[in-house]
Order: structure tokens, then C-alpha cells, then sequence
């Protein structure tokens, strides 16, 4: 009697410590989980047509980013990013015409902080092929040789666009252009997980 006494009461210890380390365990990964999960940003819906102008008028001074804790756009200038590439030291960021702003959220960049999210870049939106494929719709001859001529001469985009104004399709043009940059916004917003609003 008292051997199986004994052997129940290992038996329910084995049973105790085992439920024991399972529940520590949950908690372990439960901690890490909010961990994680705390330090992540909180995501700003993006307002669709703002994401779209943005991605549109975006500079050749530095690369675009929306911050998603704070709902803004800012530009990284070239220059902050060269600077962490040379290994500028910070009193030395003035000499470089670099504010400490964008130094320090050009180094958050770098190491990829999830709190900044580059725009759709020429990979995902090139406007010379947009143009050239709109071109390749103009039905009339005279006005598809005069678009084609400008493109393959390298025209400014503006004189593509003055083409386009005296022929009444310039509307036509900005409507197809518009649709698709709101597809890659979509687009944009579901590869990054970002709600939009209208």
C-alpha cells in the first residue's frame, strides 16, 4: 500500500512538474509575443490620395518614406545616406550640409526600422513606360509620329504633355495615369499591411 502510495504521488508530481513547465512555457512564449509585438509601430491608416501624390511627385534629392507611427511622408536626402556610408561622425554632419534629423532617421532606415516604409519606387511605377504605352493607343498617325518623335528624342516630359493638350488628350492621359497609380497604392498598401482611408 505504502509502495503504491508512493508510486502515485511520483506519478502525480512527474504529472504536476510537467503541466508546470508547459504553463511556464506559455507564459515564456506569450511574453515574447507581446515583446514583438510592442515593438512594432502602430500602424497610421494612409489617405489614398495623399499616398498616390506623394508617390508621383516624389524628388530626385533623396528617397520617400511614410512613417507609419506619426501618418507622415519625408524625404532621406542623399546626403544623410552618404554620410553614414563615409562614416561621418555627427559633429562633423554640418560640414556635409546633414541635419541630425536626418542623419538619425537616415540610420534608422538603414537599419531598417519598420517604422518607415519606402514609396513605390521606378521598380513598381516607371512614368516613361506609362507614357510610352498611352502612346501606342493614339489612334491618329499624325499625333502617335509627333508623341513618338518627342519620346525617342527625349523631350521633356512637358513637351509630351503640350502634345497632349493640343490634341484634347490630356485628360485621357492624367485618367490612365491616376488609375494606375491608385492600383499601385492598393498594391502598396496590402504588400505592407497599411489600411487606407479614401
Amino acid at each position: 500500500m505504502n509502495t503504491n502510495s508512493s508510486s502515485y504521488h511520483t506519478r502525480n508530481s512527474k504529472t504536476g512538474k510537467n503541466k508546470l513547465h508547459e504553463t511556464c512555457n506559455d507564459y515564456a512564449l506569450y511574453y515574447i509575443e507581446q515583446q514583438a509585438s510592442s515593438s512594432l509601430p502602430t500602424k497610421k491608416p494612409v489617405k489614398l490620395s495623399e499616398l498616390i501624390n506623394e508617390t508621383i511627385n516624389q524628388t530626385d534629392a533623396g528617397y520617400s518614406y511614410y512613417v507609419l507611427d506619426t501618418g507622415i511622408f519625408i524625404v532621406v536626402p542623399h546626403e544623410a545616406l552618404i554620410a553614414i556610408d563615409e562614416g561621418v561622425s555627427e559633429k562633423e554632419l554640418h560640414l556635409h550640409r546633414v541635419s541630425k534629423e536626418d542623419y538619425e532617421i537616415a540610420v534608422a532606415v538603414e537599419n531598417e526600422d519598420p517604422n518607415y516604409i519606402g514609396l513605390p519606387d521606378d521598380l513598381m511605377v516607371d512614368p516613361g513606360e506609362m507614357m510610352l504605352g498611352f502612346i501606342e493607343t493614339v489612334e491618329s498617325d499624325e499625333i502617335y509620329d509627333q508623341l513618338q518623335d518627342a519620346f525617342l528624342k527625349l523631350d521633356s516630359f512637358a513637351s509630351l504633355l503640350k502634345i497632349l493638350d493640343e490634341n484634347d488628350l490630356l485628360k485621357t492621359w492624367f485618367a490612365i495615369r491616376d488609375d494606375h497609380y491608385r492600383k499601385v497604392a492598393l498594391q502598396w498598401c496590402e504588400q505592407y499591411q497599411v489600411e487606407y482611408v479614401e
